[in-house]
């Protein structure tokens, strides 16, 4: 993804308002109370002296337009499969997050039996709000206790599902790294019915 950011500021220097705008964006997000895009969209436009639409225009382009593009490229095979067996075993995973994730999720392959983002009208609040778990965790019919939280962000995912008294492990962005945490998804997933990812 970053090639592609530098190969489009050079090619398009003006570009770099909408890669601010893109910037400002999520880090409001991060921060917001609500689900809806669209009051952000007004904040950025008017402290950079944009349109909202063209803010919605970038953050649609640069947040889920290319980044899907280049997903595939991205996916965790080994755990991908697990969650696979996880469900073939009669498991439950329930994709959770605070952007859009079917596309993602239809790019990268996996399948889950549920989907909690801000597509969902009950979504109200973003993460750490235990929230989305919760109702990742109705959907599944299951409990804390049998749910397990496979995230990317400890301050994020890790803290929602303290939380809820839920077990998690926060999956290290290093493949190296990450491939050492396989034995404790492994058993994770052992002793769970279901998983939010």
């Amino acid at each position: 993804m970053a090639a592609t950011i530098i190969r489009q500021v050079l090619r398009h220097p003006t570009c770099c308002r909408e890669l601010l705008a893109v910037a400002l964006f999520r880090r409001m997000r991060e921060h917001a109370t609500g689900t809806a895009p669209e009051p952000l969209y007004d904040r950025v436009a008017r402290r950079l002296r944009l349109s909202p639409q063209a803010v919605a225009h970038a953050v649609a382009a640069w947040m889920d337009q290319r980044p899907g593009q280049l997903l595939g490229h991205c996916r965790d095979a080994w755990l991908a499969d697990r969650l696979a067996a996880f469900r073939a075993a009669g498991g439950q995973v329930v994709a959770w997050s605070d952007y859009p994730a079917r596309a993602k999720l239809a790019t990268l392959n996996v399948r889950v039996d549920a989907c909690v983002d801000p597509d969902d009208a009950r979504l109200t609040e973003l993460k750490p709000s235990p929230q989305g778990l919760e109702l990742a965790i109705e959907m599944s019919n299951g409990s804390p206790r049998s749910t397990v939280v496979i995230g990317d962000r400890d301050t994020r995912d890790g803290a929602a599902a303290r939380r809820m008294g839920v077990q998690s492990i926060i999956v290290a962005r290093h493949p190296r790294a990450r491939r050492r945490q396989h034995r404790t998804i492994a058993e994770l997933l052992g002793g769970a019915a279901s998983a939010g990812w």
